[in-house]
Formats: C-alpha cells, sequence, structure tokens
C-alpha cells in the first residue's frame, strides 16, 4: 500500500508542475550507475531545485540505499530503495547532500532528470 501511496503521489507532484507550466521547467536528464561505493549526485544544474528519481535495476528488491542529509549510506543505514522505484528530491540542498549506495551486487542505474 505504502508504494502505491509514493507512486500516486509523485504521479500528482509531476501533474501539479506540468499544469503550473514552465514554473518547474526541465533543466537536465542523466544517468548514474550506483555501485558499493557510496556516490553523490554528480551533475546537478546550478538552477537544479527538483528531481525524479527512477531506478532501474538487475535484482527487484532492496537494491540501492540513499540518504539526503549528507550522510554516508550504508547497506543497513538509510532508506532502501527498489527496482523501478520513483521518489523526488525537492531543493538543492537535499539535491547536493543526497548519497546512494549499493545494498546488493546488482547492475543499478538512476534515470534523473532535474527541474528549476
Amino acid at each position: 500500500m505504502d508504494r502505491i501511496q509514493n507512486v500516486t503521489q509523485a504521479i500528482n507532484r509531476l501533474y501539479d508542475m506540468l499544469r503550473r507550466g514552465s514554473e518547474k521547467a526541465p533543466l537536465s536528464f542523466e544517468q548514474l550507475t550506483v555501485a558499493g561505493t557510496a556516490v553523490a549526485l554528480p551533475s546537478i544544474p546550478a538552477l537544479a531545485t527538483y528531481a525524479v528519481v527512477t531506478l532501474e535495476s538487475t535484482v527487484t528488491s532492496g537494491i540501492v540505499v540513499r540518504t539526503i542529509e549528507g550522510e554516508t549510506p550504508t547497506a543497513s543505514v538509510g532508506m532502501p530503495k527498489s527496482h523501478l522505484d520513483s521518489w523526488d528530491i525537492i531543493g538543492y540542498d537535499n539535491l547536493v547532500a543526497t548519497r546512494l549506495i549499493q545494498a546488493q551486487v546488482a547492475t543499478n542505474v538512476l534515470n534523473i532528470t532535474y527541474y528549476k
């Protein structure tokens, strides 16, 4: 149920963003491979205030862990994300503070779209 609510909330936020027009105009897209060492988002545009992130993985559950307060995640510390999970990150400071690490051996690719 929580996953359905998360997806519904993300869709509603995107709908609101589209309805408001260029206020949340897309800035750029990038892909990031997440492995066994914690990584930050590598190419955050200077004007970015929001990002939508979707995880694609060769494993279906519990494969990437993220933090947004600047702490270094581990396989057991942080918020777990699974294959095809989508989430948003609001605020430039949160984009900069986001860290991700692989929790299970897999090929993990994040698709990230930044907005202003």
